[in-house]
């Protein structure tokens, strides 16, 4: 459930394991996450029978979501609740009033296209430097945000 209580049920051998929270979630996380799978020291591509370049594309992707999901949160009276929401977020910050807004809003729109070459193409050219690149433009969102918060206030 959004902005409420949720519970999942994982079920294993020999029981089941109960999450709960009731508080929002910090989409920030996935930007962090993203952050850690394009760092060789953090997994050991070794470890795990998977090609880094998966890691890379996941980071795109957790990394755009985590930015869009910060940002959405200043404009959820406009939101649709469905994939039109991301063209309405990356406008609202475009055709903002303020540099900060401006600035939001050109960072998602190059965070949604490295996101969908990553989810959608077959091959992606310097994938490994995109991934970097991307997750520090993502990790500037929150920052962004919080400065536009404070401007308003």
């Amino acid at each position: 459930m959004r902005n409420g209580t949720w519970t999942v049920l994982i079920k294993q051998e020999g029981g089941s394991i109960i999450l709960s929270s009731s508080k929002e979630y910090n989409w920030t996380q996935y930007i962090l996450l993203s952050d850690k799978l394009i760092k060789d020291d953090v997994i050991k591509i070794e470890d795990v029978d998977i090609e880094r370049e998966t890691f890379y594309r996941c980071a795109l992707s957790r990394a755009y979501y985590g930015a869009f999901c910060t940002a959405r949160k200043l404009c959820k009276s406009k939101l649709t609740k469905t994939g039109k929401d991301h063209g309405i977020v990356k406008e609202h910050f475009k055709n903002g009033s303020s540099k900060t807004e401006k600035k939001i809003g050109a960072t998602l729109e190059r965070l949604f296209d490295a996101r969908c070459e990553a989810d959608y193409e077959d091959i992606v050219e310097n994938l490994g430097f995109k991934a970097q690149l991307f997750v520090k433009v993502a990790l500037s969102i929150p920052g962004l945000v919080s400065k536009l918060t404070e401007e308003a206030s």
